[in-house]
């Protein structure tokens, strides 16, 4: 099994409030200033779309329809590789984890969904597990196995360092972006396609052992959760697709303390780290805009775990 390499853990001094980015969120090197929560164009002209966001090298990489892109500070982007499908994306050493739905089906029929593994110097993609229904969020887990959600079912999977695939847990509805708390002893993630869309708390054991999930927020109807990612003080930052929103939610009360309005069917963020990005904002996909965006939310990312360098 490999372990993990902690690529982001970066822990801000407690604002003593649950006001969010409203003020300081500590004093010293790692502070964040007072933030606007308003996003600014990053990157423009992707008329399919973006989905995935991850951070390699100091840079952010995206997905859309058809394959991988580096957006630099400055807004150009490049190229790096195509396929016909790409959705999540998380780091991987030099390259990126890569969930590749296959050819999309809504009652989970299908197979073909794989993960994949791609160079960010752009090259192609080595295909690492295979025979998923529909592949939509990768993230690395603590025990080192990558875990694939599929929101058309009530999946999540496991993938060893074999690349042999196994059900993590089955049970929750509908399961798409999922992140870490900063202690890494809960795994929360979001429900998409159903009534009651949701957050969900996974407890972790030390072997990797999903406990019972519990759902601690429930959006309204139709806002299909996407994107899910955790700050360093604990917030759970969640995409409201159709609300255009990004919704931070205690995980300790359930409550909504911070809100981003104004996006465009955002889908997945991640927050700067290393580079010319500030480790303070995040950098936003949209599912069905044409821009990259950066939205200042005064506080620092909590942990993202680093993949394998390379399978």
């Amino acid at each position: 099994m490999l372990l993990p390499l902690l690529l982001l853990a970066c822990s801000a001094e407690p604002s003593g409030d649950s006001g969010g980015a409203s003020g300081d969120t500590g004093t010293g090197a790692g502070a964040c200033p007072s933030a606007s929560l308003e996003p600014t164009v990053l990157a423009t002209g992707f008329d399919q779309g973006t989905e995935g966001v991850s951070f390699v090298g100091g840079v952010p990489y995206v997905t859309a329809a058809s394959g991988l892109y580096r957006v630099d500070a400055d807004g150009t982007v490049t190229e790096r590789t195509t396929w016909e499908h790409a959705l999540g994306l998380a780091p991987a050493g030099d390259g990126l984890l890569v969930a590749d739905p296959g050819d999309f089906t809504f009652d989970g029929s299908g197979d073909d969904g794989r993960l994949l593994w791609a160079p960010a110097a752009g090259g192609a993609p080595t295909v690492v597990a295979a025979g998923m229904p529909n592949p939509n969020f990768v993230m690395t887990a603590p025990w080192g196995d990558v875990l694939v959600s599929d929101d058309t079912g009530e999946v999540i999977y496991a993938v060893d360092a074999a690349g042999v695939v196994t059900t993590w847990i089955d049970g929750v509805p509908s399961p798409n972006g999922m992140a870490l708390s900063p202690d890494q002893q809960t795994l929360y993630t979001v429900s998409t396609f159903t009534a009651d869309p949701a957050l969900w708390a996974i407890p972790l054991s030390a072997g990797g052992s999903p406990g019972a999930p519990a759902a601690i927020h429930t959006f309204d109807s139709g806002s299909t959760p996407d994107g899910v990612v955790v700050d360093a003080d604990g917030g759970v930052w969640v995409a409201l697709n159709l609300l255009g929103e990004l919704a931070r939610i205690d995980p300790a009360t359930g409550e909504r303390t911070d809100t981003v309005d104004g996006l465009s069917t955002p889908a997945s963020m991640a927050f700067g780290t290393g580079g010319d990005f500030d480790p303070c904002s995040m950098v936003i996909t949209s599912l069905y805009g044409s821009d990259v965006v950066v939205v200042p939310v005064g506080r620092r990312g909590g942990p993202v775990l680093d993949g394998p360098s390379a399978w």
